[in-house]
C-alpha cells in the first residue's frame, strides 16, 4: 500500500520501472547438511488493475541455501586416535560498517535450538577424539585447544578460512566448490562436497618442543645462544688468566 500511495510523488515509478523485493530467511536446525542443500522459491502477488481485485504472480525465484560441517580428528604423532583433548570453534564476526570484529564461538550463534551445534565421539577407542561442528557457513574461523591431552604440547590456536562456491544464475544451482585454506602454518583440509564435510587430522606432539613464535622465537633463541657463548668466552679467558698468575 505505501508503494502504491508514494509511486510518483516519492518513488518516481514509471511504466518499465524495476522494482526490487529483497527477502531474508534463516537456516533451522532442520536444514540438509551438504551438496543436496535447502531449496528455496518464492514469488510476488500483485494487484494488476487499480479499480478492480484480479492479482498478477511474478515467475517464481528459486535459489538453494548450503551449510557444512567441520570435522576435527584429534591424532598423536602417529596420527593415531588420541583422547582427551577438547575444542572450541569460533568465527569472526565483522561489524554491520564492515571496520573491525570479534571472534565469536559458533555455538552461540543463532537463536534458540538453531544454533550450531558441537558434538564430539562418544564410543569405542576414539571416544573424544573426533570433533563435529554442524550448521555452518563460509567465512573465518579459529580452532582452540581448551584442553590437552595429558603427556602433550597444546596447539597453537588454528585460523584459516571455508570458502564454498555453486552456481548463482543456474534454476537448479549446484554447489560446485569447498574448501578450507591456511597460509602461515602447514594445516590441511579434506573436502567432501556430497555431505558438506570438511576434515582435518589435529596433531598433538609429546615431549619438548622449541618456540613456534615467528621471527619473535627465533630472535629470543639466537639473543639467548649468543649471550651464552660470550659468558662461556669470559669464563675460559677468566680461568686461564687466573692459572697464568
Amino acid at each position: 500500500a505505501e508503494l502504491k500511495a508514494n509511486a510518483y510523488t516519492q518513488y518516481n515509478l514509471a511504466s518499465g520501472s524495476l522494482i526490487w523485493i529483497t527477502y531474508t530467511a534463516t537456516l533451522n536446525k532442520d536444514a540438509v547438511v551438504g551438496a543436496e542443500g535447502n531449496p528455496n522459491a518464492f514469488a510476488v502477488e500483485y494487484s494488476n488493475n487499480p479499480t478492480g481485485t484480479t492479482t498478477g504472480v511474478t515467475e517464481w525465484d528459486e535459489t538453494t541455501v548450503f551449510t557444512f560441517k567441520l570435522v576435527f580428528n584429534k591424532v598423536d604423532g602417529t596420527n593415531k586416535p588420541l583422547t582427551g583433548a577438547d575444542f572450541t570453534l569460533s568465527k569472526w564476526i565483522s561489524n554491520e560498517d564492515g571496520t573491525d570484529g570479534a571472534w565469536v564461538d559458533v555455538t552461540t550463534l543463532g537463536t534458540g535450538e538453531d544454533k550450531p551445534t558441537k558434538e564430539k565421539s562418544a564410543s569405542g577407542e576414539v571416544a573424544d577424539s573426533v570433533f563435529t561442528f554442524k550448521g555452518l557457513d563460509d567465512g573465518r574461523y579459529l580452532l582452540h585447544e581448551t584442553v590437552t591431552p595429558a603427556g602433550y604440547n597444546t596447539i597453537n590456536d588454528i585460523e584459516f578460512t571455508v570458502a564454498a562456491s555453486h552456481d548463482i544464475t543456474s534454476a537448479d544451482p549446484q554447489l560446485t566448490g569447498l574448501s578450507g585454506s591456511n597460509s602461515e602454518i602447514s594445516f590441511a583440509m579434506t573436502a567432501d562436497l556430497t555431505t558438506g564435510t570438511l576434515s582435518s587430522n589435529i596433531k598433538n606432539e609429546s615431549g619438548a618442543v622449541l618456540p613456534t613464535t615467528g621471527a619473535e622465537g627465533t630472535m629470543f633463541l639466537v639473543l639467548a645462544g649468543t649471550i651464552i657463548a660470550f659468558l662461556g668466552i669470559v669464563v675460559l679467558v677468566t680461568r686461564r688468566r687466573l692459572r697464568a698468575e
